[in-house]
């Protein structure tokens, strides 16, 4: 029952166009990359894609955006603990890594959209494993793994997560 509309994250005036009419927005789209050259293009796409899409989404008049982050923006610490998003952002672990830095910008631009007539959830799944990972961006960490290509297990070992189990928790964000 959905319709696709091609549009740009980065154009405001695309996206307007696509959200016309709906109620709400699952805002998906990001860049995932471990390359430190890469930092630039990880903040238009995270940081200035996340703005954008907001932003029209709210000036289309839609209620609800539920936007896909990662646990990589709470999850990490050097302690063993339980965080939950009233932790604060673990700087020290993620401030390296420009992925991460740019989910953390790009929800924090997010968060500050919501309000009573346009409310926003951060969705935070660790590392998606899944039909649809064209470029292997955590399905190559598995088989890294398995071809013995990763010596070590981080202390705590990693998390993953189907992406099959995401969509419906992410669909669960967004009430009727």
């Amino acid at each position: 029952g959905a319709a696709v509309v091609l549009g740009d994250i980065l154009d405001e005036s695309s996206v307007k166009r696509a959200a016309e009419g709906c109620e709400g927005v699952f805002h998906c789209a990001g860049m995932v990359s471990r390359k430190p050259a890469d930092a630039e293009l990880l903040h238009r796409t995270n940081v200035d894609g996340t703005r954008t899409v907001l932003a029209a989404s709210r000036a289309a008049g839609l209620r609800r955006a539920v936007v896909a982050s990662t646990s990589g923006t709470i999850a990490v610490s050097k302690t063993a603990e339980i965080r939950d998003e009233s932790a604060p952002a673990p700087l020290e672990l993620i401030g390296p890594w420009p992925y991460y830095r740019t989910k953390l910008y790009a929800e924090k631009i997010a968060l500050e959209q919501s309000g009573p007539d346009f409310e926003v959830v951060c969705v935070n799944p660790s590392l998606l494993l899944g039909p649809g990972d064209l470029h292997g961006s955590s399905t190559g960490d598995i088989e890294s793994f398995l071809e013995g290509k990763v010596p070590v297990v981080p202390a705590g070992g990693l998390s993953f997560v189907d992406a099959r189990d995401v969509a419906p928790a992410m669909l669960a964000a967004m009430p009727p």
